[in-house]
């Protein structure tokens, strides 16, 4: 009789638990802004979110459920007890009869993504205690002489109508046109007042996002994971080598890599996303920045 009671028990709480896992995967379908503190509040009270703010509400209701939490104890108490037959990459078993002189290779599980090596990823030309520092009391200064310099434009971009537009956290929109415009998030360094970059997105020319989006295209995604694996690896970037490396992008969808010699990429016919600084006879300091291929530059 008890062994029956346990065996309804566990029947019961499997599928809760299935239950749980296919709300959960649900979650999918349901716009990420909606995953995140908002920021924008017109995106909370658009009527067409509803159902999607209900559909979590539900969600975190049966989570919180009894039924769900006691499950969720009875699932870790065994796990704790036996583990055995979960690695995440043991090979799989082959289960089929064979023929006794014709053995069939089992192949491994799926190995996960790993990402380019430290040393493929380019770094910046100039040391970045050669530059003059930004902050937040010089920038109005440093933004106005940059437009006056450059074809590519520099401004403050604002969130909220009262937003103070020089207390860092502080959203720099840098455009090239019909190329590319991209949100740069500055903030204090360490050590100083200077203003440095924590975060870029790119998007398209035309888009209207904010820093907590990416955009709708391919190519400006990619961009955007380049330009995150860059800040990542050489922390602390100053503005000035930050937008440097941004203007270098002006012949995105025109200049062929230096490695394959074509504009769009045999995978994915993305353009060159990577751009590696190649110095000259004047020393590190002095030369280009080469577009490339991610593939082509991995591969280089």
């Amino acid at each position: 009789m008890a062994d029956a009671e346990t065996s309804t028990l566990l029947s019961s709480q499997i599928q809760t638990l299935s239950d749980l896992q296919s709300r959960l995967q649900s979650l999918r379908h349901i716009p990420r802004v909606l995953l995140r503190p908002p920021h924008i509040p017109a995106v909370i009270s658009a009527p067409n979110l509803r159902p999607q703010f209900q559909q979590l509400d539900d969600i975190v209701q049966l989570l919180r459920s009894s039924p769900t939490q006691l499950a969720l104890r009875s699932a870790n108490g065994r796990l704790l007890t036996d583990s055995s037959d979960l690695a995440p990459y043991s090979r799989r078993e082959n289960k089929k009869c064979v023929h006794p002189f014709h053995v069939h290779n089992v192949p491994d599980s799926p190995q996960p993504y790993l990402p380019p090596e430290v040393d493929k990823i380019p770094p910046f030309p100039r040391d970045s205690s050669t530059y003059e520092s930004v902050t937040s009391d010089n920038l109005v200064d440093y933004i106005r002489d940059f437009n006056k310099k450059h074809h590519s434009k520099l401004q403050v971009w604002v969130n909220a109508p009262k937003q103070n537009i020089l207390e860092p956290p502080i959203t720099l929109r840098f455009s090239i046109l019909n190329v590319l415009c991209a949100l740069l998030s500055l903030n204090y360094s360490q050590s100083d007042t200077r203003l440095i970059v924590e975060t870029i997105s790119i998007y398209g020319p035309r888009e209207k996002k904010t820093p907590q989006t990416q955009s709708d295209f391919t190519v400006y995604q990619c961009l955007s994971q380049h330009m995150g694996k860059m800040l990542q690896l050489q922390a602390q970037s100053p503005l000035q080598s930050i937008l440097e490396l941004l203007e270098s992008y002006d012949g995105l969808f025109i200049e062929k890599c230096t490695v394959c010699e074509r504009v769009l990429s045999a995978e994915g016919h993305i353009p060159p996303v990577v751009r590696v600084w190649t110095a000259n006879e004047k020393g590190q300091a002095s030369g280009k920045w080469q577009p490339m291929h991610i593939m082509c530059q991995q591969g280089s």
